[in-house]
């Protein structure tokens, strides 16, 4: 699958590629720290309880683009729970398909915008506990931060395509949680359903999977409706987007 470039920043990236039944699929690789689509205290804390009696768990995050979700997701660790806790989750497996969004993230750097400070202030958080300012871009119009050595570590990046990530799993992993938040519109239809398919043969009893706002605002209805009828529910009331696996139905 090819990608051809149109726009970047370590915020926000334009390409087009093309998906395996051969679509020209236009994608935006647009993030920013602490995105409001998942409550990240309240996601820790379940976490927490529905592993507690898990010596380990796999975090896959999917569509991770310049580490910047990941990032958020274990700053929310540490700061929420205690580092016996925390460490069963890492480190986060983070995936890409655009090589070149991974770059920085790779390198341990990333760049913010204004619309991260408010975010990362948002959730109680001092910056620079976990960044370390480098420089201000002035072709970009960001800020750039070197990451420290204790958040970096607990990241492994690498590229792959989402379907790919899910054919590798063993059938009905237990002990996963699969973020994959705000990817769906940007598959073709035939990648769409078999991302589904994947993923209910995939996360097992008691595994979670972690859609995003845009996500179920373009597709709710037939993400929803497909895991619900292989035995999924909804994790907390305070998501839409985070799904856990209680039973393992027959197809169709």
């Amino acid at each position: 699958m090819n990608i051809k470039a149109v726009s970047f920043t370590s915020n926000f990236r334009n390409y087009e590629r093309k998906s395996l039944d051969n679509k020209i699929k236009s994608t935006s690789c647009f993030t920013t720290m602490f995105r409001d689509d998942i409550p990240w205290k309240d996601f820790a804390h379940y976490l927490q309880t529905h592993f507690k009696n898990s010596k380990s768990v796999d975090v896959i995050n999917q569509a991770c683009s310049d580490g910047s979700e990941p990032y958020s997701f274990v700053i929310t660790l540490k700061e929420e729970l205690t580092s016996p806790v925390s460490k069963k989750f890492l480190p986060v497996h983070a995936y890409d398909y655009d090589g070149e969004v991974l770059k920085n993230a790779a390198g341990g750097k990333i760049y913010f915008s204004s619309v991260d400070y408010p975010r990362i202030g948002s959730q109680g958080i001092n910056e620079g506990k976990y960044f370390r300012y480098k420089s201000y871009d002035r072709n970009l119009a960001l800020h750039s931060y070197e990451v420290a050595r204790s958040l970096g570590e607990d990241v492994i990046f690498r590229q792959e395509n989402v379907l790919d990530t899910l054919k590798k799993l063993p059938d009905y992993k237990t002990d996963c949680v699969f973020m994959c938040r705000n990817m769906y519109p940007y598959l073709s239809f035939f990648e769409m359903d078999e991302f589904r398919r994947l993923l209910c043969k995939k996360l097992g009893i008691g595994s979670v999977a972690v859609f995003g706002r845009y996500d179920m605002q373009n597709f709710g209805g037939i993400i929803s409706g497909d895991l619900i009828n292989a035995g999924f529910s909804y994790a907390l009331k305070t998501s839409d987007c985070i799904f856990v696996r209680n039973l393992i139905l027959p197809e169709g």
